[in-house]
C-alpha cells in the first residue's frame, strides 16, 4: 500500500512526511519513504524495494498522478503550510535565487490546487496548527492508524529532532526589493488567495523567471535578434492546475526587426499552441495564445519565443506573461445551441425567420416560360433575328470589311482564341430587352 504525503518543498511538508512514515511503522512494520512525483517513480521504487508499505512524499505530482490519487478516494495528505514560509525555506539551500525558489514553488502550489478540493485529503496544518504532537494525532486518525496517545508524543518527538534548520526570519520579505517582490507576487499571490478560499487570479510571469539565448541567462531587458534564427527566450519550466487556459505575452520589438518573422510557442513535453509575430516597426505587441492542460501532460510548461530567419539588426525585450483559467460554455448553454441548431429555421439576426417549404421545386415538361426582361431603356428596338435568317449560324471571326448588317460579315476567317476578338457590332447594339426575335420569326 502507498500511503502519500503531498506538499509544498519546505521543512513543514518534510515534517509531515516524517510523521506518516514513523506512524505506519509503528503500525504495520515495514516502510520505505521515497519522492514519488510520477508513475515511473512509484514503479521504480516499488520492484527495489523491499519494504510492503511507501510513503511518498510528493512535491510535484504529474496531472495523472493527481487524478489517479483522487480517483482512488483513498485517504492522502495535503502538507499545504504557508506559501511564503516555503519560498524562504527553499531560499535557505544552495543554488536557489529569488528566481529558482520562485519557479519551484509555483509548480508545487499547481498540484496543489486540484488536491486541496478532494474528499479524500486532510489539508494540513487546518485547524491543527503546527505542532507536532496535534499533526501527529491528525495523520493518524486520517489514515487508521491506531495509536496510543503515549506513544504519539514519542513519535512526535522523534520526527521533530529531525528539523534543525534555523527559524524562518518573520521579516525577510521585507528586504527584497520592490521588483523582487513583484516577481514573487505575480507569480503566487494568486495561489495564495485560492486557498484561503477565493478564487484563481490570473497568474504573473515577470521576465526575471525566463531565460535568453543559450547561456541560460535571466530575460531581463534588450536581447540582440541578429545572427541565424534560433531560441531567443524560453523558460520558465513552471507547472499549470489542469483545464483549459488563456496566455498574453507582452513582447516589445525595435524598429529594426521590422519585417523579420518570430514564433511564440508553448511546450509542455509536446507543442500546445503557437503563433506568428511580424512586428512592422518600433511597437509593443500582446500575442494572446489558448491551450489545454491535461492528463497527458508530464512536463512543465515552457514558453519559446523564436527567430524564424536570420537577422543583420534588432532588440527585442520581454515584458510578462500573464495566464488566467478560460471558463467553459456552460452545460446549458451548449444544449441550447445544438437544440437550435436542428430546427428547420433560417433566419439572420435582421430577417424574419423563414420556414422551409421545399428545397426543391420540381419543373414539369412544357412548363418553362421564358420572357424577356422588362425594358426600361428609351432606345429603338431590334431584332436578333430578322428577315427569316436561320438561328443556327456559325460565325467566324471578322476582320472589319466595314459592311454592316445582321449576317456574318464576308471574308471571315478562322476564330483565333489567343488573337484580339473584336465584338460583332451589330450584336452588341441588338440584344437589348424587348423584342429580341422578330414578330413571326420564331
Amino acid at each position: 500500500m502507498i500511503f502519500f504525503s503531498i506538499g509544498l518543498p519546505s521543512r513543514f511538508a518534510e515534517l509531515c512526511d516524517a510523521l506518516t512514515a514513523r506512524l505506519a511503522e509503528h503500525c504495520l512494520g515495514s516502510v520505505a519513504l521515497g519522492s514519488f512525483n510520477s508513475f515511473e517513480d512509484i514503479a521504480t521504487a516499488a520492484i527495489r524495494s523491499d519494504a510492503a508499505y511507501l510513503v511518498a512524499a510528493s512535491r510535484q505530482p504529474v496531472v495523472r498522478l493527481q487524478t489517479e490519487i483522487v480517483g482512488a478516494g483513498r485517504p492522502f495528505l495535503v502538507a499545504l503550510g504557508d506559501v511564503r514560509s516555503a519560498l524562504w525555506d527553499l531560499l535557505q539551500r544552495p543554488g536557489y535565487d529569488i528566481a529558482a525558489a520562485t519557479r519551484e514553488i509555483a509548480s508545487s502550489c499547481a498540484a496543489m490546487l486540484t488536491l486541496t478540493k478532494a474528499p479524500g485529503a486532510l489539508v494540513l496544518p487546518g485547524i491543527h496548527g503546527e505542532d507536532p504532537v496535534q499533526l501527529a494525532a491528525a495523520i493518524a486518525g486520517h489514515f487508521g492508524f491506531a495509536v496510543p496517545p503515549g506513544d504519539l508524543a514519542a513519535i512526535a518527538a522523534s520526527a521533530a529532532e529531525l528539523d534543525v534548520e534555523p527559524s524562518e526570519d518573520l521579516t525577510w520579505t521585507d528586504r527584497l526589493s520592490a521588483h523582487e517582490q513583484a516577481v514573487v507576487t505575480g507569480a503566487l499571490q494568486p495561489y495564495v488567495t485560492y486557498f484561503a478560499g477565493g478564487e484563481l487570479e490570473p497568474i504573473v510571469w515577470e521576465a526575471d523567471l525566463f531565460f535568453a539565448n543559450e547561456e541560460r541567462l535571466p530575460a531581463i531587458g534588450p536581447i540582440d535578434v541578429t545572427g541565424r534564427g534560433r531560441i531567443l527566450v524560453f523558460g520558465p519550466y513552471v507547472n499549470l492546475p489542469p483545464g483549459q487556459w488563456s496566455a498574453t505575452i507582452v513582447i516589445g520589438f525595435s524598429a529594426e526587426t521590422a519585417g523579420n518573422s518570430f514564433v511564440v510557442e508553448v511546450i509542455a513535453g509536446t507543442q500546445l499552441c503557437h503563433e506568428r509575430v511580424q512586428p512592422a516597426g518600433e511597437q509593443v505587441v500582446e500575442i494572446k495564445l489558448q491551450f489545454t492542460i491535461d492528463d497527458a501532460i508530464s512536463q512543465p510548461v515552457e514558453i519559446r519565443l523564436i527567430s524564424e530567419r536570420a537577422a543583420f539588426d534588432g532588440r527585442l525585450v520581454l515584458g510578462y506573461v500573464s495566464l488566467a483559467p478560460r471558463r467553459e460554455v456552460r452545460t446549458e448553454t451548449h444544449q441550447q445551441l445544438i437544440e437550435t441548431l436542428r430546427r428547420s429555421v433560417l433566419a439572420h439576426a435582421h430577417i424574419h425567420a423563414v420556414r422551409l417549404v421545399a428545397a426543391v421545386l420540381v419543373v414539369q415538361q412544357h412548363q418553362v416560360d421564358i420572357r424577356p426582361a422588362r425594358d426600361r431603356s428609351l432606345k429603338t428596338q431590334r431584332h436578333v433575328v430578322r428577315g427569316r435568317q436561320p438561328l443556327d449560324i456559325a460565325h467566324g471571326q471578322p476582320v472589319r470589311n466595314r459592311g454592316r448588317g445582321l449576317g456574318p460579315q464576308p471574308l471571315e476567317r478562322t476564330l483565333d482564341i489567343n488573337g484580339h476578338f473584336a465584338a460583332h457590332p451589330e450584336f452588341v447594339n441588338t440584344v437589348r430587352a424587348g423584342r429580341s426575335v422578330g414578330l413571326g420569326e420564331g
